[in-house]
This record gives structure tokens, sequence and C-alpha cells, in this order.
């Protein structure tokens, strides 16, 4: 009899959620997905549909074997908190059994066409959603190296894949930072999350005036 499985799949080392998770547990991508792949064999065998009621965050914190690791999850959207617990989000869509009869259903149809099929090369793109998150998460870095208060970078990074700006959007908030000569004290300049989610680029910039700044 054949042992029991979960489907994962091969974007998952390179989506925003492990380097989230990488960045705010201060761990490597490498050991997230093996962290992250404990915590779903468990959920699989544990949960009918990924609602894991009375789990605390402490015991997900010992099947990973990280501190906070259920804090880092729920950052992202692959966990979700509820009154009764916590909940792995769409998990039974993917990992359900009927999911997994769809899985190995489509396999077997995929090997049997690459199989008649004359073609000598298959080729795997990578799916556009991972490919637009990949260039979003690339362009974060100019406006997160730009930003004069590095808090909540993970949270900063959500909403920059969120807000999938084009390649005007982030010219006009590169700008937008440069010419901030309201934010001379740092507790008066927002998170970088609160930015962005805020669309504070738009603002009108103070204009220098004899007895201080009008904004």
């Amino acid at each position: 009899m054949a042992a029991d499985w979960i489907k994962i799949e091969n974007t998952t080392p390179d989506k925003p959620e492990v380097w989230m998770i990488s960045e705010e547990l201060n761990i490597s991508p490498d050991e997230v997905v093996g962290k992250l792949v404990r915590v779903w064999i468990w959920a699989d065998e544990q949960t009918i549909d990924g609602n894991a009621s009375g789990v605390t965050h402490s015991l997900l914190d010992r099947i990973a074997g990280v501190p906070n690791f259920a804090n880092a999850m729920l950052k992202t959207p692959w966990l979700m908190q509820t009154e009764t617990g916590l909940v792995f989000s769409n998990f039974d869509r993917h990992n359900g059994k009927g999911s997994k009869k769809r899985a190995l259903t489509t396999n077997r149809v995929r090997q049997y066409r690459e199989k008649s099929s004359n073609a000598s090369i298959v080729t795997k793109a990578l799916p556009e959603k991972r490919r637009e998150e990949y260039i979003y998460a690339q362009s974060f870095d100019a406006f997160w190296s730009a930003y004069p208060r590095k808090v909540g970078k993970a949270q900063a990074l959500k909403a920059w894949l969120k807000l999938k700006p084009n390649q005007d959007i982030i010219d006009r908030i590169l700008d937008n930072l440069r010419n901030r000569s309201d934010w001379v004290d740092q507790k008066f300049i927002p998170h970088a999350s609160t930015y962005l989610n805020g669309a504070r680029w738009e603002d009108e910039l103070g204009v220098k005036k004899t007895g201080g700044v009008i904004f």
C-alpha cells in the first residue's frame, strides 16, 4: 500500500510568502519550506478540511520546531485565526482526499498525453501569477532601500504585491520619497505598509514658507 502524501508546487520555495516568513523569523527560505512541509503534513493527518479547532499558536510552533512560526504564517494567506482556532486556508482544496484523487487523475492524463505526443520537449512554464509576483518582489527592493523607516518589511512586501505597481507608479513613489521634506522626525514617518496601502505617494508635499511648512 502506497504511503500517504501532500501536494506541494514546484514554485513553493520561491513564493513571496516563503520570503516573508524567512524575513520575519530570520531563517533561510529553505528552512521555511521544510517547516511548512512538516506543518502541512500534520494538518493533513490531523484535520479533515484544514480547520484546526482548538489548536494554539504554541502547538503549531512545537510542530514546526520554530518559535513564533504560527505568527509568521498568519501574516501570509496560508493561515487564518478564528474564534475557535486556526484554519489552513483552502487546505482541503489542495490536500483533501478528493483533491488528491483529482491530482492523481490529472497526472495520469498528463503522462498519457506526453507519451502519445510526438513532441520531444515539454515546456513547463512558470505560472503567470507567480512570474508577476517574482517581478514585483524584485522592484520592492528598490522601494525598501529608499524608504526612510525600516520597520515591518514583511507587511510592506505584502502591501507591495497587493498594489502591483507598474513602472510609472514605481517612479512616482521613488520620486515622492526623495522629496518628502515633511519627514524630519522618524516617529512621524508611517510604516511602509501604511504608506503603500494609503497611496501616500499621492500626497501634495508641503511648500516651505516663512513660519514653517504648509501641508
